[in-house]
């Protein structure tokens, strides 16, 4: 066996895997750096002065557009600067 394979080879294809994750990730947000800015409900609710339920209750009417990963609502700062500037 190569260096590069020795051990158990499903601990080197999750290695593999790592590191072509961490790569793309990288590379996403090298091409859309708005990405890597993203808030919580806790952190709009701050911003906007109102409750998580009514940072909640927007998103879920469609007025404020956000994204659900891993059972987490997160909204791109992109997207509250535009329900900003739509609501002035």
């Amino acid at each position: 066996m190569s260096a590069e394979f020795s051990g158990d080879p499903f601990d080197n294809l999750a290695q593999s895997l790592r590191a072509v994750v961490a790569s793309e990730v990288e590379r996403a947000l090298q091409e859309r750096p708005e990405f890597d800015k993203v808030l919580s409900v806790a952190e709009v609710a701050k911003v906007l002065s109102v409750s998580e339920s009514t940072v909640r209750n927007l998103v879920r009417d469609g007025k404020l557009p956000a994204r659900h990963v891993r059972g987490r609502t997160m909204i791109l700062r992109v997207d509250l600067e535009g329900f900003l500037n739509d609501a002035a």
